[in-house]
């Protein structure tokens, strides 16, 4: 069902919507969360607060044309408002979110080609490694979730051109750092 068909009957009050939206997207959104910070708990507490909240305020809510990107954005927000107000409760705390996003690949992934690509896998995680936390996040968001540059600007509120210039400068480095070395013949 197309995400503007799906948000409407969800906003209308339809329960069937609202869980199927839930069950969609659930998964990226903890995936998502996770990198942000490290607490699995505190993920999964503001996921559940993100949905109570999206359905007392269904009304209230515009249009939606791209539900994930909606509740990648909310949620990152949400993480980011409860990781600062813990750090000001638990200053030992303080770089949890600044330091906290790692891209690594999930173990599902892993499991899928773990035969034929442990080698490139390695190597695309020494070269991830080499990226800063914004870039890492940057490609996560776009090239892991799909969503457009603009929606990453959005999501992480910053410019488009920011935007560009991170997945850029980070493309270089993982395409500098992937390129098999060259054999010398002789």
């Amino acid at each position: 069902m197309k995400d503007h068909l799906l948000w409407r009957q969800f906003k209308d009050g339809n329960h069937q919507a609202f869980a199927t939206i839930f069950h969609t997207h659930y998964r990226a959104l903890f995936q998502y969360g996770v990198k942000i910070v490290p607490d699995e708990n505190l993920v999964k507490d503001c996921i559940q607060e993100l949905f109570t909240d999206l359905w007392e305020k269904r009304r209230r809510l515009g249009d939606c044309p791209s539900i994930l990107f909606y509740l990648l954005k909310s949620l990152r927000r949400r993480i980011v408002r409860v990781a600062a107000a813990q750090q000001r409760r638990n200053r030992q705390d303080a770089h949890l979110y600044e330091h906290a996003f790692h891209l690594m690949l999930s173990d599902e992934e892993r499991m899928f080609a773990q035969e034929t690509y442990d080698l490139l896998e390695s190597q695309l995680q020494k070269a991830l490694e080499g990226l800063s936390p914004r870039q890492k996040e940057v490609i996560y968001l776009r090239y892991y979730n799909n969503l457009s540059f603009r929606e990453v600007a959005e999501v992480l509120e910053l410019n488009y051109q920011s935007v560009r210039n991170y997945a850029h400068s980070a493309l270089t480095v993982l395409r500098k750092r992937l390129q098999p070395p060259l054999k010398v013949v002789g």
